[in-house]
């Protein structure tokens, strides 16, 4: 049985790259059955409509959301939301070296998210920019402001544990799925900044 409206769950609707992998791992320290990335789900929101969730054994999703929270929301009125944010260099450089890589048949995110097949600096820097204003739009006449949380990098436990309402946990905060990867001109710019 799914749940009804009204149950609470947890929602991390940043874009990729900015901390969801992390999140998702922090929530399950935290106690709860997080879901990263449910690709089935994805899926049958895109061909079918349909914005039920295939099954109910998780209380909370990352890597998720990104264009649809609204209608999460109206879902599961109750939920929380938190949208990750990084420096939007730093998250280019993680992306683009994401994405350098070859990606596993059916999941094609970056034509979902940021609707191109190839990196494009200019095109993720627009949906970056976009998809913030977006959210914050979105909750920004809320009279319950415990909805939405802004979770910036570095991420520390004591502000999503404030958010959440749950104790700190007695490990450091999780850093999962980071990319190595560094574009060459970045690094030249990096290295002028230190010159100076």
């Amino acid at each position: 049985m799914l749940s009804p409206k009204g149950s609470n769950k947890v929602f991390g609707i940043g874009l990729q790259k900015t901390g969801t992998s992390s999140l998702h791992k922090a929530l399950q320290i935290l106690g709860y059955k997080s879901r990263h990335s449910p690709m089935a789900w994805r899926n049958k929101i895109y061909h079918n409509g349909d914005y039920a969730p295939i099954k109910d054994n998780w209380d909370a999703i990352t890597n998720f959301g990104e264009w649809f929270f609204p209608q999460l929301d109206a879902m599961f009125p109750m939920s929380k939301f938190i949208l990750t944010l990084r420096d939007m260099e730093s998250w280019l450089v993680s992306l683009e070296g994401m994405y350098s890589r070859a990606i596993p048949p059916g999941f094609d995110t970056l034509m979902d998210v940021f609707g191109i097949r190839r990196f494009n600096e200019d095109r993720c820097r627009y949906i970056h920019s976009f998809h913030t204003k977006t959210v914050l739009e979105y909750f920004r006449n809320r009279t319950n402001y415990d909805s939405l949380f802004i979770f910036k990098m570095p991420f520390k436990w004591e502000p999503l544990c404030i958010f959440l309402d749950k104790p700190i946990p007695d490990v450091p905060y999780p850093h999962a799925n980071q990319t190595k990867n560094k574009r060459p001109h970045v690094q030249h710019s990096q290295t002028r900044r230190l010159q100076k």
